[in-house]
């Protein structure tokens, strides 16, 4: 009888606990983890100066069951195995009362399926490696928060948006980058339709499509943090970031006139420009077929000759298309030359080619940005040229374990090219020789096994609209005009006299495009220039 009697109160207790959704509560957020009597408040909604009595009856009558206890070491509240167990089976005799009127969640492989919350659980595990016990926690309150919602069904992409809601809310948002799920906002890829639909511009919209993705992928997951907010600010640039995981900027190959057509097979994943080194002339209609081809596919085509004969010549620039040629089988006039320094052979930037055949990857650095970031402080200015650099050079440590695997012969041959030179030495007070000296000796500082940095003057107009779009922004344009002036950011070089040009050229290995009149290149020989002939002027920035 007696027996009896205890079971009986036991029953009735844990009953009463039950019988109030604030200790149901409190029952919930101590199944999570233990808190103190403060967070506990805190996390059931409790105001301290209203409800402090109010909470105290509650905790009593949950320690009274023998549901929570406190633990003397650390003046926590937490579960006690009988309320473990309590909540356990409770979990499972909801389970079975909801099991009729189960959530289904419509999948992307075209099926309905029931709602399972340890599908959640394992996905945290396996994708964003959140700890088991964290996971599982994380997967209840999920349920909760679905079921509450009454949606007759569910689809996954609004079930990960909850479940990164919960992170951001359980201050869990290193586990968020990685679930975060991948693609186009809806009105995005509407729009990205409607464009291509007139046009019937059917690699437009695959390329678009994908580049938003990897895009994302890039600047989310990818790349280190402060490598991406140096980008996002306009300190640094990364060429091609749209396919940063796998592409390389530019590739040299060797072809004649019988295998021509083999550049189209060497296209794919080539972010810039193709050259092909070639001893003899294709016909006029397979270069006119190259050249549409490869424009269309955005990718600048240039041939490389050691010899020059003037048919071959004209019928490359006939087709739009650039040469280069070694600058001695050139007859010297007064004309205006693009010459390639100081490397051969080389993209039609000037940016030379690793010994594969490869130019790995290309950055910029923007140093009218990171002068006014400095505040015009020399020594500031200098700090920040340092950690923009650092950050440039682990996004190429990164860019090449992601490119090794579609590239075997990738080397580390990255180009860093500075936007704004011009600028600083003649509103900034820089001497140009000191400051590309000192530019040279900081990418000399990150060298290593795994990357190469290699300094230039050249980069894309394109670049340098960037930059000063983003300096406006945060800086303001009467400072960007104070410094720049009205026009863009300088980004090709302006070196007027020949003993600048071997100047710069022993400094800034990574090279560059220079227009000099033909007695002046005469004098540049030793360099073993290259000359760039070219049609028209619309191909001496190219695409970016």
């Amino acid at each position: 009888m007696l027996s009896t009697v205890y079971h009986m109160t036991d029953e009735h207790m844990l009953f009463k606990s039950l019988s109030s959704q604030s200790r149901i509560a409190m029952l919930k957020n101590l199944q999570q983890h233990p808190l103190s009597y403060t967070e506990l408040m805190k996390a059931v909604g409790m105001a301290k100066k209203t409800a402090s009595g109010k909470f105290a009856h509650h905790i009593r009558v949950l320690m009274s069951s023998g549901l929570v206890r406190l633990n003397p070491q650390t003046k926590a509240y937490e579960l006690t195995p009988k309320g473990v167990k309590l909540m356990k089976s409770l979990e499972n005799l909801r389970s079975v009362m909801l099991e009729s009127d189960r959530l289904k969640v419509r999948r992307s492989g075209l099926f309905i399926e029931k709602f399972d919350r340890n599908k959640i659980a394992n996905v945290l595990v396996e994708e964003a490696n959140v700890p088991p016990k964290t996971a599982d926690n994380l997967a209840k309150l999920a349920e909760e928060k679905l079921e509450d919602l009454n949606i007759e069904y569910l689809t996954a992409p609004l079930i990960r948006e909850l479940v990164n809601a919960l992170l951001i809310d359980q201050g869990l948002e290193q586990y968020r980058h990685r679930l975060t799920r991948l693609g186009m906002p809806v009105y995005d890829v509407e729009k990205l339709l409607a464009d291509a639909a007139g046009k019937r511009a059917f690699p437009f919209l695959v390329k678009s499509s994908s580049d938003a993705v990897f895009r994302e992928y890039v600047l989310q997951s990818a790349l280190p943090r402060e490598v991406v907010d140096a980008y996002l600010a306009g300190d640094i640039d990364l060429r091609g970031v749209n396919t940063w995981a796998f592409s390389v900027s530019s590739k040299i190959l060797n072809a004649d006139s019988e295998n021509m057509l083999t550049v189209l097979t060497h296209f794919e994943g080539v972010e810039s420009e193709i050259v092909v080194r070639t001893s003899s002339n294709p016909d006029a209609q397979t270069l006119r077929f190259l050249a549409k081809y490869l424009a269309a596919k955005q990718l600048k085509l240039t041939f490389y000759s050691e010899s020059f004969e003037m048919a071959f010549a004209q019928s490359v620039l006939d087709s739009g298309l650039q040469l280069m040629v070694p600058f001695e089988k050139l007859d010297f006039d007064h004309r205006s030359l693009d010459l390639i320094l100081p490397q051969r052979p080389a993209s039609s930037d000037g940016h030379p080619f690793s010994a594969s055949g490869l130019i790995d990857g290309e950055a910029s650095l923007n140093l009218v940005g990171l002068y006014l970031k400095a505040g015009g402080v020399e020594k500031i200015f200098w700090d920040n040229v340092r950690s923009a650099i650092d950050a440039v050079f682990h996004a190429f440590k990164k860019k090449k374990s992601m490119v090794s695997r579609f590239w075997e012969d990738v080397q580390g041959y990255f180009i860093l090219s500075f936007v704004g030179m011009t600028q600083l030495v003649e509103r900034g007070g820089f001497n140009q020789a000191e400051l590309v000296g000192e530019l040279s000796t900081e990418c000399k500082r990150t060298a290593s096994d795994e990357v190469l940095l290699l300094p230039s003057p050249q980069s894309t107009a394109k670049t340098a609209e960037r930059f000063r779009h983003l300096d406006v922004i945060r800086f303001g344009a009467k400072k960007v005009e104070q410094l720049a002036g009205p026009e863009t950011y300088s980004w090709r070089p302006a070196f007027p006299t020949v003993d600048e040009i071997l100047y710069m050229a022993k400094h800034l290995p990574g090279g560059f495009k220079i227009a000099v009149a033909g007695k002046q290149a005469a004098k540049l020989l030793d360099l073993k220039p290259l000359a760039l002939l070219s049609s028209s002027p619309k191909s001496q920035d190219g695409p970016s």
